[in-house]
């Protein structure tokens, strides 16, 4: 274990103990260490909550280090709020004050929820706009296909045609109470697994269920932490571009159902089917 007889050297400020197979608690004793300047316990198999450590100084990323991160040798790692990077039992680092998402880094956004609730608001905006200028263009628009039955029939097959026949999103189109209620089960299957993996992905140094890939290595001959990490802004934004040209024409065709929905010729049963498709 370490030994408590370390706080007492209150002039110390480079403390490196890491790989040093230390077992227990971390010495109280160690929060009278004023000056420290870089304080390494990682590659130890330390438990239970760090002692509160002066942190005036521990300032730079690679300052305080400790096996915080998950997963753990243990059920629970050592609790360490104060930490500048957090390692696991596999050796891997991550900073605990870096952006963990590309909406924190490039966007601005705190958390994923924030982000969430933006773009859904967005969506629902452009949606509305859409629908109303459809809608008033068809009302000022003097089209003699108000009252054209192969007008409908032709709407409707361009409609299947955009969802796609063998789509279950198809079903919303048909007057099928079933069918409805399969396609509704299936959006409720796919945000379940959607919101699976997002979690999954977050940032959680007490959460063995987190799948975050830390990035970081803090060798044994070096004091500084090295960020391997490959990704940066312009990858973020070459992944936005190939995700946005695989989604575009998904959006298209869901903006062109939206104009469907805003046609007069249609009943408002076979409007809102539209709309939901």
């Amino acid at each position: 274990s370490i030994p408590s007889g370390v706080g007492e050297l209150q002039h110390l400020d480079h403390l490196r103990l890491s790989y040093n197979a230390f077992t227990g608690e971390v010495p109280t004793d160690l929060e009278n260490l004023q000056n420290l300047r870089l304080l390494h316990l990682h590659g130890n198999r330390l438990t239970g909550t760090m002692p509160p450590i002066p942190s005036d100084f521990l300032t730079g990323v690679s300052s305080f280090v400790s096996d915080c991160g998950v997963p753990s040798d243990f059920g629970t790692p050592i609790r360490c709020p104060e930490c500048t990077m957090c390692c696991n039992l596999a050796g891997n680092c991550q900073s605990t004050e870096i952006p963990t998402s590309f909406q924190d880094e490039v966007l601005g956004f705190d958390i994923h929820q924030q982000f969430s609730w933006v773009f859904g608001i967005s969506l629902a905006t452009y949606m509305m706009f859409l629908l109303i200028g459809s809608f008033a263009y068809d009302r000022l628009s003097e089209s003699r296909s108000y009252y054209d039955r192969s007008m409908k029939e032709r709407d409707k097959k361009y409609a299947l045609n955009k969802i796609g026949s063998g789509s279950v999103y198809s079903f919303f189109l048909t007057k099928n109470w079933v069918a409805w209620f399969i396609a509704v089960i299936v959006m409720g299957i796919q945000a379940w697994i959607l919101a699976i993996f997002v979690e999954a992905a977050r940032l959680e140094f007490v959460d063995d269920n987190s799948d975050f890939i830390y990035s970081w290595r803090c060798p044994r001959n070096e004091i500084e932490c090295d960020d391997t990490a490959d990704q940066d802004v312009e990858g973020w934004i070459m992944f936005a571009v190939l995700m946005a040209s695989h989604l575009l024409s998904d959006l298209l065709n869901g903006s062109k159902l939206l104009v469907l929905s805003a046609k007069r010729r249609h009943s408002l049963c076979e409007r809102a089917r539209f709309f939901v498709g």
